[in-house]
């Protein structure tokens, strides 16, 4: 998980074949389970969220599984524009 923007971003476009700045939240988590980081464009730039866990780890597909795009999922809250301070 040392991976910042960029590096995220690359593997986003070599591996999954996905445009990293199609606007949709794409997750990564380490191989133990306890940290996560959330990689999103806002048509400005980067948004890079990160969580560790203090106790217990996160539940993840096992490999193999299909994962799909949810596109009836309820949207993200809207993020704060630096344009226009909204």
């Amino acid at each position: 998980m040392r991976l910042g923007f960029d590096g995220l971003a690359a593997k986003v476009q070599g591996v999954l074949a996905v445009d990293p700045f199609c606007g949709h939240a794409l997750v990564f988590r380490n191989r133990r389970g306890d940290r996560l980081k959330l990689l999103l464009w806002d048509g400005l730039g980067f948004w890079l969220v990160y969580r560790r866990l203090d106790q217990g780890r996160l539940h993840w597909p096992h490999a193999g599984t299909v994962v799909r795009a949810c596109a009836d999922c309820n949207p993200l809250p809207r993020l704060p524009d630096a344009r226009t301070g909204a």
